[in-house]
């Protein structure tokens, strides 16, 4: 008997394991999507994809496809770049890269201002340098973000990048920009104070007071398996068709400008950071040590300014 059964469970255990059903409908999506991505008449159906897709796939199914493009946290192909086009949207709550192939930089720095829902932004490639160009496109998009709670940009974080989240990202908890050379003292104390005209710094200063802890997202609670089926027959209906179908950074305030026209006030993020790292900015924090903030702040930095080598 004992033999029987221990032939049985060998025999079990050599049969072919059934594939998920999500994971199924998950890759079925996908090459839709990829070939659709690859067609010659891109440009013309872009926009009819994007409707399609943003129509069509829920807004947590497209932020795991998101990750499945992303899946080593690269970006280096045309296709992945067209893909994340696709499900970009205002409700994709998280988006992470360790690196970002040159060709594709200027592409994707203007597809950030889609994102204004965005929890999470962790951007850590040590040979990215933002350009002018870039680097007014990022600020544009962050001032959108207000629902921010993680930012990490390693090595590319510039001053006036901190000005625009000084007043915009009422949650950010977690800000790291180590490496960043181009951040000082004074990028440093933009973030923690904002420059109002006298008859806004009362509304400003009651804003902050008034200021509560945004609530958690409530998680979506259905059958994943359902959604993708649902979602590829979706697609599949639509997409049949498609290739025969026809169819700024505000400028730095001047600081000569004298105290009875301006005033400072403390900045909105200053209340709810919680952990900040300045690692190799040309920042000692000083400004951050000059009064105490009123929730437990976390700090790492170095005095000295000598940003790690790239790994190769």
């Amino acid at each position: 008997m004992v033999l029987a059964n221990r032939g049985q469970l060998r025999s079990e255990s050599n049969k072919p394991q059934l594939t998920n059903l999500v994971t199924v409908a998950a890759a079925a999506v996908l090459r839709l999507l990829t070939a659709a991505a690859r067609r010659r008449t891109w440009k013309k159906d872009k926009m009819q994809l994007i409707i399609i897709v943003q129509t069509h796939i829920p807004s947590h199914l497209r932020q795991r496809l998101q990750e499945r493009v992303l899946y080593d946290w690269r970006l280096y192909d045309t296709v992945s770049l067209r893909l994340l086009e696709l499900v970009f949207s205002s409700t994709t709550s998280s988006l992470r890269l360790h690196h970002v192939r040159a060709f594709f930089r200027d592409d994707l720095t203007r597809l950030l201002v889609r994102l204004s829902g965005l929890q999470e932004l962790m951007i850590q490639d040590p040979t990215w340098s933002l350009s002018t160009h870039q680097l007014t496109l990022v600020a544009d998009a962050l001032t959108k973000m207000t629902c921010l709670r993680v930012l990490t940009l390693q090595y590319c974080t510039h001053n006036k990048l901190l000005a625009a989240l000084a007043d915009t990202c009422t949650s950010l908890q977690v800000l790291d920009i180590r490496g960043s050379g181009n951040v000082d003292d004074f990028g440093v104390w933009s973030l923690l104070t904002v420059l109002h005209a006298p008859n806004a710094l009362n509304t400003h200063l009651n804003a902050l007071n008034a200021l509560t802890p945004h609530a958690s997202h409530s998680k979506v609670n259905l059958t994943l398996g359902s959604c993708w089926v649902s979602a590829f027959k979706s697609l599949s209906s639509k997409m049949s068709g498609l290739g025969r179908s026809t169819s700024k950074v505000n400028e730095e305030n001047d600081i000569t400008m004298s105290i009875e026209e301006r005033q400072r006030a403390w900045s909105i993020c200053r209340s709810t950071l919680l952990y900040v790292d300045l690692r190799s900015t040309a920042s000692p924090a000083w400004a951050w040590l000059c009064s105490p903030t009123p929730s437990p702040l976390m700090l790492a930095w170095y005095t000295t300014p000598t940003p790690p080598t790239p790994r190769p």
